[in-house]
């Protein structure tokens, strides 16, 4: 499951980069012969189709993803430019319609990271809440239990269990921090003291 998810998600990012060069080679008049998300290597391809003057390919090796326009090449050093150039290839564009497609996938990719973000905001990120698992001797004599939810750290309120780590960053051993936690419905504040290996007692996930 987790590798389907790290394929899914790299599949997407290169499919919108592609997109962006893609998408911005049209808007300037240059015929793509091929949009290939993955690589097909010695024609291995899932499945491809033909639409116009552009083939569609799904390439078998997932990571990694082309554009191909008419004129372009990797190595323009080693090609010799034609007498008559097409008007739809990208040797006919200007320098600012060539720095439009070259630079269209970064800009993408750059864009959809806002869209993903705002998203995601309107969605909300799952955390881990701020529960008290397995605890010390120290912590327990000092009034910490399993199962008791931290509310805040020296005064400073604890959403998550990452802000309940974080919190105690920078402490040195034998610190006592006050922290407030919630029983059953009840407030309780507890001195607990900053241990080697654990953060209030609590050792970390």
């Amino acid at each position: 499951l987790g590798i389907s998810k790290i394929i899914i998600g790299l599949g997407l990012v290169i499919f919108i980069h592609e997109f962006g060069h893609f998408l911005m080679a049209r808007r300037n008049g240059v015929r793509v012969e091929k949009f290939a998300i993955g690589f097909d290597f010695f024609g291995a391809k899932l499945y491809s189709w033909t639409r116009g003057n552009t083939e569609y390919v799904s390439g078998i090796f997932p990571f990694g993803g082309y554009v191909k326009m008419l004129g372009q090449d990797d190595n323009p050093a080693g090609v010799e430019v034609p007498d008559v150039i097409p008007d739809d290839s990208f040797l006919a564009k200007n320098t600012w319609q060539k720095t439009q497609i070259i630079s269209g996938g970064v800009i993408f990719n750059f864009l959809s990271a806002f869209v993903f973000c705002f998203v995601a905001a309107l969605i909300g990120v799952w955390s881990i809440p701020p529960l008290v698992g397995e605890v010390s001797d120290q912590a327990l004599k000092a009034g910490v239990h399993p199962g008791d939810r931290v509310l805040s750290v020296n005064g400073k309120t604890i959403d998550d269990w990452q802000e309940l780590v974080l919190s105690g960053i920078g402490r040195d051993p034998g610190d006592m921090l006050e922290i407030q936690i919630e029983r059953r419905g009840e407030h309780l504040t507890r001195l607990v003291p900053v241990e080697e290996t654990s953060i209030f007692g609590i050792p970390f996930p």
